[in-house]
C-alpha cells in the first residue's frame, strides 16, 4: 500500500487532469448553456484551485483537508453532471 504522500500526489494529478479536461470540454463546446456558462467555468477553476493550492495556501491541517475534499467533490460532481 502506498503511503499518504503518494496517494495525495496521485489524487492531485488525477483531479488536476479532470479539471483541465472539463475546462477544455466546456470551453470548446457549443455556445449553449454549458459552453458559455461563466459560473460553471468559475466553479471548475475554483475546484481545481482548491485541489492544487490547498497545501501551500492553508496552514491549518483541518482546513486544508476540508478545502481539498470540497475541491475533489466539486470536480467529481461537475464531471458526473457532464457525463450524464
Amino acid at each position: 500500500m502506498p503511503d499518504e504522500h503518494i496517494l495525495s500526489l496521485v489524487a492531485k494529478i488525477g483531479f488536476g487532469l479532470l479539471g483541465i479536461a472539463l475546462l477544455v470540454h466546456h470551453w470548446s463546446g457549443p455556445a449553449g448553456a454549458p459552453g458559455g456558462n461563466f459560473f460553471l467555468n468559475a466553479a471548475i477553476l475554483m475546484g481545481l484551485g482548491l485541489v492544487l493550492l490547498a497545501d501551500v495556501a492553508i496552514d491549518e491541517m483541518g482546513l486544508r483537508r476540508i478545502a481539498q475534499l470540497c475541491g475533489y467533490a466539486s470536480l467529481a460532481g461537475i464531471g458526473i453532471a457532464t457525463v450524464l
